[in-house]
């Protein structure tokens, strides 16, 4: 851990002093506590997330900015080496930063850029936690680029608002989703809560999804950590939908704040007519609400979507039948980010990004290699 003081111009000219640490603490529960309280935090900056990710080789660095020793700002790097890039870090969703003082953006992603240069990473992908302006206009007086190496999360999710009753959230869905939900009522398919020793039951049926949909799955291990690490402080469960009493689909959901996140789904495909991932989602709903929850949060769409829908448009026709479609027909609204950014800490990076990676962009094949081994990023 290292701490320091750092000093910024104040608004009456006085400067401002605030303390950084960095931190490479595996859990810290002050950390956690600000990103759940930050009207941005979501569960992948916190010191949980970093825990679980750390079977896939991901490492934290934290970087926390206190003022009268309270945190103010800060960000979680997760960091790794990867074959023929050296370390490369990650940061889901960040950095978050009090919006009462918005000098802190400008600060935070400085010393986040001295940070990486000090450590050795040598490419740096982000996702912002929200369109916020002025913070997506202080990432470019950084050196960050919009996504020439592609998105590391969604641009667009979808999340169902749970404050109304369930009729009226019932008529929010389109038709088709009333009807194969009414359907799905009298088909013989039942919903039960899954448990700690369940986990491998919800992890054959993904691994059957991934073969089926072309991705590759998180390991067994990731999601047996997951659980690990999530349901002591009750963030995560296991919904499985059975038909005469053998698994058919299975979804783990990450409880965090006032959301219920649909994180991962399998289903082995069986008994397609008696629509078990439809009524496997509206029992969750049902749950969530019961629960007390606010938002039921299907994630990300397909960036083609996510761009008709920012533009205030129906979804383009060769994305009917997608799951993007799906998670539209439960009648939940948009919430959208910007692209994901990066940067190249090496020599001749404006280079780089100008000539090498524009090109390489162009070229597929190599544009998706460079992807699975700098950010191991899967669809799963």
């Amino acid at each position: 851990m290292r701490s320091y003081n750092y000093e910024i111009k104040g608004f009456s000219d006085s400067p401002l002093s605030f303390e950084v640490i960095e931190s490479t603490l595996m859990d810290d529960p002050a950390w956690d506590a600000f990103v759940e309280n930050h009207p941005h935090g979501q569960f992948t900056q916190t010191s949980l997330w970093a825990q679980v990710r750390a079977v896939q080789g991901w490492q934290p660095v934290r970087i926390i900015i206190k003022e009268t020793g309270h945190i103010v700002a800060g960000a979680q790097i997760l960091t790794k080496l990867v074959p023929f890039a050296g370390k490369v870090g990650v940061i889901w969703r960040g950095p978050l930063y009090d919006f009462h003082q918005p000098a802190l953006c400008g600060m935070i992603l400085g010393i986040i850029s001295d940070l990486c240069k000090r450590l050795g990473v040598r490419f740096l992908a982000l996702s912002l936690p929200s369109e916020d302006a002025n913070l997506t206009q202080v990432v470019g007086d950084f050196g960050f680029v919009k996504n020439l190496l592609g998105d590391i999360d969604s641009q667009c999710d979808i999340v169902v608002d749970l404050s109304s009753g369930l009729e009226q959230i019932l008529a929010r869905m389109s038709s088709k989703r009333r009807k194969v939900l009414r359907r799905a009522d009298n088909r013989g398919i039942v919903i039960r809560e899954g448990t700690a020793q369940e986990v491998d039951v919800f992890y054959d049926l993904h691994v059957i999804s991934a073969k089926r949909q072309g991705f590759t799955p998180y390991s067994r291990k990731f999601y047996q950590k997951l659980w690990h690490i999530f349901a002591p402080g009750q963030r995560v469960k296991l919904f499985i939908a059975e038909y005469e009493g053998r698994p058919v689909s299975a979804q783990i959901v990450i409880l965090f704040k006032d959301m219920v996140s649909a994180y991962k789904i399998g289903w082995n495909r069986q008994h397609a007519n008696l629509y078990p991932n439809d009524k496997l989602d509206w029992y969750t709903i049902c749950w969530a609400k019961e629960q007390g929850y606010r938002w039921y949060n299907f994630l990300g769409v397909e960036i083609p979507v996510a761009e008709a829908l920012r533009r205030g448009q129906s979804i383009p026709h060769d994305h009917k039948y997608t799951y993007s479609d799906y998670k539209l027909g439960f009648g939940g609204q948009p919430v959208f980010y910007p692209p994901s950014y990066e940067r190249v800490f090496l020599p001749g990076e404006k280079y780089l990004y100008r000539v090498v990676f524009a090109n390489l962009k162009k070229i597929i094949p190599i544009h998706k290699l460079v992807l699975r081994y700098l950010l191991k990023r899967t669809a799963g």
